[in-house]
């Protein structure tokens, strides 16, 4: 239950994001889903209601049936068509908002927080996940399915749940049938779905694995193969036999993660076949019992199958749409870390403020001066010294020592986290 609750906890935060951006493409996705979903069930009742009257021999009853069903399904597929339109321009539209909030997002940041590793790793995950996943656009298509699905599995239920309780009290013999078949449907229904679960899981974890592969194998790509001054390096240095071996072997991981995938794919679709199949083989058994014994109509068939059909095909295309559903959360965390990602202040918002005023003898003053690029380690720690602008300076040390950062704290780009950095006494 953890992971469902993370899970949708996730998604509505997705959906009040997209209802942030756009308060019309959800809305309208609500309505082309339930309208998409009740017209199949208006047809299977109608045929059922068609059947029976030509069984009865009420021929002018079963033409007037068949033009009222008929119309009210192409009225409501027209009107659907319509709002679909509708909708899908809203998710544009909305896709492009997300798409710019994500730059703004970068614009906004501090110089303090591009300089980071860290917030640019975050930059790079953003643009790739947006592009994976398909934004906005994929997601209400993924949330349409899952509506469509929902209100068709609980509108079937509600007719197969109908066709068991007729005649439930009329024998001993019913009553006892009705019991054992529901009862042995739901302790298979309850096994099925347990497995299904598992590979649920399991199907995300192998897809987060993968975007993690080719997000290397992309680097090794953009970066390395396609710069020539790295390209000069790794003949110098004799590396490329060394960097071959390594790009093999994530090629291989990804190979293997992939065949994962598509069999989990494929053992997941059997698993939502054996819950229909499950369904149909105990309630064609009992409505078969209620027909030979006249509690129902020969007709109420069409309704069992139809619902069965319908019930078959929304779960189906529900759990294929789940595990893509996650896999796009998934996608959409290193968004929304963007997108919440809190502004470390920087010079950015003091560009009002004086800046100190140039002597003819000018000294930068360090006081017990730390910096760190995050909050786990420091790149300067209890520096102190005085500076002053005379003549040529070098800063000599080891890579990584620190003289970059220590520049950058003398221009005022970057803020010590610990200490004072002044100009003639005047704080930078």
């Amino acid at each position: 239950m953890g992971n469902l609750e993370r899970n949708v906890s996730n998604i509505l935060k997705t959906i009040k994001m997209v209802v942030h951006l756009d308060k019309v493409v959800l809305p309208t996705t609500l309505i082309v889903s339930v309208i998409n979903a009740v017209v199949p069930l208006v047809i299977v009742l109608g045929n059922t209601a068609i059947i029976n009257a030509i069984v009865q021999g009420n021929l002018f009853h079963a033409k007037s049936m068949t033009i009222t069903v008929y119309a009210v399904s192409i009225g409501m597929s027209i009107i659907s068509s319509l709002v679909q339109k509708n909708s899908s321009t809203h998710a544009v539209r909305a896709n492009e908002l997300l798409r710019i909030s994500i730059h703004e997002a970068w614009e906004k940041a501090s110089f303090q927080s591009l300089v980071t590793a860290k917030y640019f790793s975050k930059m790079m995950k953003s643009e790739s996940s947006f592009r994976y996943s398909g934004g906005i656009t994929v997601f209400c298509h993924q949330i349409q399915s899952l509506v469509n699905g929902l209100v068709t599995v609980i509108g079937s239920l509600g007719l197969l749940i109908w066709l068991s309780a007729v005649g439930f009290l009329s024998s001993s013999l019913m009553t006892v049938a009705t019991m054992t078949t529901l009862l042995l449907l739901l302790v298979c229904e309850i096994l099925l779905l347990k497995v299904f679960q598992h590979l649920t899981n399991r199907n995300i974890t192998l897809f987060a694995s993968l975007m993690a592969i080719e997000r290397k194998m992309n680097y090794f790509l953009m970066s390395i193969v396609n710069k020539y001054e790295i390209l000069k390096s790794v003949k110098m240095w004799g590396t490329a036999e060394l960097i071959q071996e390594r790009y093999l072997a994530s090629w291989k991981r990804e190979r293997k993660s992939n065949h994962e995938l598509v069999w989990n794919d494929y053992l997941s679709q059997i698993v939502a076949a054996l819950m229909t199949t499950n369904i149909v083989i105990w309630l064609f058994g009992l409505v078969l019992l209620k027909i030979h014994t006249g509690l129902l109509p020969v007709g109420q068939l069409n309704t069992l199958f139809g619902g069965i059909v319908q019930i078959s095909t929304a779960i189906a295309t529900m759990t294929s749409t789940w595990q893509r559903t996650l896999r796009f959360q998934n996608q959409m965390t290193y968004v929304n870390d963007i997108l919440q990602e809190k502004t470390i202040a920087g010079p950015e918002s003091n560009l009002g403020k004086e800046h100190p005023a140039l002597k003819e003898h000018n000294v930068i003053s360090f006081d017990h001066v730390s910096f760190g690029y995050d909050s786990d380690s420091e790149v300067i720690h209890d520096l102190s010294f005085n500076f002053e602008f005379s003549g040529i300076s070098v800063i000599i040390g080891e890579n990584g020592s620190g003289k970059t950062t220590l520049v950058k704290l003398m221009l005022g780009l970057l803020q010590p986290t610990h200490g004072r950095i002044s100009l003639n006494g005047q704080d930078i």
